[in-house]
C-alpha cells in the first residue's frame, strides 16, 4: 500500500462553498475523500 500525504489547499470562499454542496449531493463524509476521487478520476480513468 502506497503513503499518504497530507497537503494544504486554499479556495476562494465561494468554489468551498459549492464544492461542500457537492459533497453533501454525493454523499462523502470527508473533503479529503472528494478531493481523492476527482483527482483519481481526472488522472486515472
Amino acid at each position: 500500500m502506497s503513503k499518504v500525504f497530507r497537503f494544504g489547499v486554499s479556495l476562494h470562499e465561494d468554489l468551498v462553498k459549492k464544492f461542500d454542496l457537492f459533497i453533501k449531493e454525493k454523499n462523502y463524509l470527508r473533503r479529503s475523500k472528494a478531493i481523492g476521487d476527482l483527482i483519481r478520476e481526472a488522472l486515472i480513468i
